[in-house]
């Protein structure tokens, strides 16, 4: 029911105003924050969306400000990407999603948790308590994916990374973020013969 009515919400924020997202490549996180500032500073919308791994951040606003960012991306020695898809994700562009569902997770029970689990918003683990909060903040907050990476094979410690569901893109950026760590994608009951 979560997983529906997240999707709803996000849907419905992105029906109300129009965005966009693109991939900026081969550049370091410094100098795609500095660019996005820039832009964002001119007055256009855009933020960085995903710190996939080292020389891959997703960005997202209008379409006016991330194509602001892929017209300056050579400048940053980054190859720019456009993204097909449908609203300007991991960005306050979602806030009316995150207050839709931060009442669906007000009035949800989560489970204790015998292991922690790291929040892509920022990277830190967590062993129960504040989930309305985070997972709200998730709508609107960048996805700290090679960050949240090292949390787990740092400090938490995991040798083995399992991927679930289809295809094997998290496992790839994992390979990317921390070449030593083992990844194993799971697509089906038959994968884990």
């Amino acid at each position: 029911a979560l997983v529906a009515a997240r999707g709803r919400a996000m849907r419905e924020a992105s029906g109300a105003r129009e965005g966009t997202m693109g991939v900026l490549v081969a550049a370091p996180l410094d100098s795609v924050e500095h660019l996005v500032d820039s832009v964002r500073e001119d007055g256009a919308d855009v933020w960085v969306a995903n710190v996939n791994a080292p020389g891959q951040t997703v960005v997202s606003g209008s379409p006016e400000g991330v194509a602001r960012v892929a017209d300056q991306a050579p400048s940053i020695g980054a190859k720019f990407i456009r993204l097909q898809v449908g609203g300007a994700f991991h960005s306050p562009y979602m806030a009316p999603a995150a207050e839709t569902l931060a009442a669906a997770l007000k009035d949800t029970a989560a489970a204790p948790r015998h292991l922690p689990v790291v929040a892509n918003v920022d990277a830190r683990p967590y062993d129960g308590g504040g989930w309305t909060e985070l997972g709200t903040r998730q709508l609107t907050s960048p996805v700290l994916w090679e960050q949240s990476v090292r949390t787990l094979t740092g400090a938490l410690g995991c040798g083995r990374l399992v991927e679930l569901g289809p295809g094997r893109t998290l496992a790839g950026l994992i390979r990317r973020i921390e070449p030593g760590v083992e990844v194993v994608s799971v697509d089906g009951p038959a994968a884990l013969d």
